[in-house]
């Protein structure tokens, strides 16, 4: 996690190995706040807009008493890295 805050902006680097292939893999960052999609692809969390710094697609998931971010990767490969942001006041 990498905060910026004269940009007022955090970036989140997320990285995996995985030990076997698989088909997909899901990211999941969970919120107690109801978060809605943005006209561009991102999520608006409050005041704050969580994105994917390489576009993937974001969906929100309603859990029991939270709401989950979840990213879906398909055909991850064996290791990878990838690149959110939140940004907002």
């Amino acid at each position: 996690i990498m905060l910026s805050p004269f940009e007022k902006r955090v970036r989140i680097v997320e990285s995996y190995d995985l030990v076997s292939p698989a088909e997909s893999v899901t990211l999941r960052y969970v919120t107690p706040s109801r978060p809605e999609k943005t006209p561009v692809g991102g999520i608006r969390i409050g005041n704050v807009v969580f994105s994917s710094e390489t576009g993937l697609p974001l969906r929100i998931s309603p859990l029991e008493n939270a709401w989950a971010i979840e990213i879906d990767i398909e055909n991850p490969g064996m290791r990878g890295t990838y690149a959110f942001v939140l940004e907002g006041e």
